[in-house]
């Protein structure tokens, strides 16, 4: 059903803007903090216009340098409102905002519609932040809103197959299956060594006798006459330890929208 408003949403003209509630924004990037060139913009907007045709859901990426007093939150329901961002009676729909304010540096990610209420969870906001953070902390905008857009298509493809990644199905990077399968083999291994360090204890049938009468064979020794003699003595002195203990010891949002943010 999704792919079929989507399709529909595809074909109209943007004469329709203003006639229906299934119509779409026409304005994809809102780039005031001229981060993009217009080539990277263009290829931002292909993408964007493949996930109305294959979800039938619309997006936007906003950047700027001051979000003018108000939360970022805010600055992002007003961005969608302001464009018409969201399509049917929904407006289902996603936005980017990324704000490189030298006192508020920040990214938001807000939903809309069917896309806050299915196909992204707040685990999954969250989860899409943290995977593209690491790029804008370090300036990288083209590689974060790239890869943006890459996990929305991927977090919406789970959604059209009704497995939306949540807390219960998260969603993992090739990193992640890889530290998985480290820590599996080496867990075997240290289960392994174990297994064997008590294999090769239980083989020890030689056993260190403390008195020397356990070493002579029964009979084969009589005493005559005995007696204790001193010979030395060993004293052990061991320093006291003193004790010395010591102690040490998101988001303001419209119930309209979902989402996650964080500085970077």
């Amino acid at each position: 059903m999704k792919k079929l408003l989507s399709l529909s949403a595809a074909l109209l003209t943007a004469a329709m803007i203003g006639t229906g509630a299934a119509a779409q924004s026409t304005v994809k990037i809102v780039d005031d903090a001229d981060l993009f060139t217009q080539t990277q913009e263009e290829i931002y907007t292909e993408m964007i216009d493949q996930l109305v045709l294959d979800y039938g859901v619309d997006a936007m990426i906003c950047t700027t340098d001051t979000l003018y007093g108000t939360e970022i939150s805010e600055y992002a329901a007003d961005t969608f409102d302001e464009y018409g961002c969201g399509i049917g009676n929904d407006r289902d729909g996603i936005i980017l905002v990324i704000c490189i304010d030298e006192d508020d540096r920040k990214v938001r990610m807000s939903t809309h519609g069917w896309a806050k209420e299915y196909a992204f969870t707040q685990y999954g906001t969250d989860r899409i932040i943290e995977l593209i953070k690491p790029f804008l902390s370090d300036d990288k905008y083209n590689e974060a809103a790239t890869e943006w857009l890459r996990l929305s298509d991927e977090f919406l493809a789970a959604a059209e197959k009704e497995a939306p990644y949540s807390e219960e199905h998260k969603y993992l990077t090739t990193t992640d299956i890889l530290i998985k399968i480290a820590l599996a083999f080496g867990i075997g291994l240290a289960v392994a060594l174990v297994v064997c360090l008590i294999l090769r204890s239980t083989m020890k049938t030689a056993v260190h006798q403390r008195n020397a009468v356990d070493y002579v064979k029964p009979n084969s020794f009589s005493v005559t006459k005995q007696r204790d003699i001193f010979v030395y003595s060993t004293i052990t002195r061991t320093e006291r330890v003193k004790n010395d203990s010591s102690s040490s010891g998101n988001s303001s949002q419209s119930s309209d929208f979902g989402g996650s943010e964080d500085s970077f």
